[in-house]
């Protein structure tokens, strides 16, 4: 079982100190813009939803703007350690809690 966009969105939302809904808030302001980028990327990583379903899923934006989000995320996480680590740790707890809810045979 792949965890699921929920998980995602609560995880990464949980981590940056904001609720799901100011997750999808469609603000550019960076404290918005990135954990958004982040669970762009956590979604299209770890689950097989298509780029139309996450954008859905992260407040009705284009399927463009999560591709240009994932490739951003990439990039930044090539640069920046810290935000590296950041992301490894959201998608390890993100694992940790799918595991817990559906079994071990998760991926």
């Amino acid at each position: 079982m792949t965890p699921s966009l929920y998980d995602i969105l609560n995880t990464v939302a949980a981590y940056h100190g904001l609720t799901p809904r100011q997750l999808i808030y469609p603000s550019r302001l960076r404290c918005f813009a990135v954990p958004r980028m982040v669970a762009a990327y956590l979604a299209r990583m770890l689950t097989h939803e298509s780029y139309p379903t996450i954008a859905e899923a992260l407040g009705g934006q284009h399927h463009s703007t999560v591709i240009h989000s994932v490739h951003r995320a990439r990039e930044l996480m090539a640069k920046n350690e810290a935000m590296l680590d950041a992301v490894v740790g959201i998608a390890l707890v993100i694992i940790m809690v799918t595991r817990r809810r559906y079994g071990p045979s998760i991926m």
